[in-house]
């Protein structure tokens, strides 16, 4: 894999694509708690 972007922009990306995925999921447990 090339790495085009720098390291401290992949794990920005990293860390926004997992705090997306965790607000995701709670939302998902929280439709099916209701």
């Amino acid at each position: 894999m090339q790495r085009i972007a720098p390291n401290h922009t992949s794990a920005y990306a990293a860390g926004f694509f997992s705090w997306y995925y965790f607000a995701y999921f709670m939302g998902a447990c929280g439709r099916e708690l209701r």
